[in-house]
């Protein structure tokens, strides 16, 4: 919350973690406290996900995988309006390299999202030096970690 690239955004997208991924519960509580607009993935099918309003904790329920997402009747955000995107992952290399769970919903997702910048989140144990990668992954713009915010661009701003 203290770099650039969350105070200078409204459209937040996040996660609601699953797994061994690094909760960001409180993260997003305080981005809607700071009156963010903040996002969830809803899984729509085997391969899409979309972008989910999300208000608070009170209105989650077990989606599909057993992932947690908002239920009812949320506000589906279209993903060009995103500034900024938390992105798990299971690894992350320090060029912007991202190892994900291998279905590819990140990637298709992130691949809309022409204004934003992709912040990895991961443990600092899961930082390496650069990760293989496809013709269709997404790089981040960004890692943090419990040690800080690292720019995977030299240029890019913090």
């Amino acid at each position: 919350m203290a770099c650039d690239a969350y105070r200078k955004s409204k459209y937040i997208m996040g996660y609601l973690s699953f797994g061994k991924e690094i909760c960001i519960d409180q993260l997003l509580m305080q981005a809607v406290a700071d009156g963010k607009n903040i996002c969830v993935p809803r899984v729509l099918d085997g391969e899409n996900f979309v972008a989910a309003g999300f208000s608070g904790m009170e209105n989650l329920r077990q989606g599909k995988f057993g992932i947690r997402e908002v239920s009812g009747a949320a506000k589906i955000v279209e993903p060009e309006v995103f500034d900024l995107i938390l992105v798990p992952g299971l690894a992350f290399g320090a060029d912007g390299s991202r190892l994900g769970m291998g279905a590819g919903y990140y990637d298709r997702f992130l691949q809309q999202c022409k204004k934003a910048r992709f912040m990895g989140v991961a443990y600092a144990d899961f930082l390496q030096k650069s990760l293989p990668m496809e013709a269709h992954d997404i790089f981040m713009d960004y890692l943090v970690s419990e040690r800080g915010i690292f720019s995977c661009d030299p240029s890019a701003d913090k």
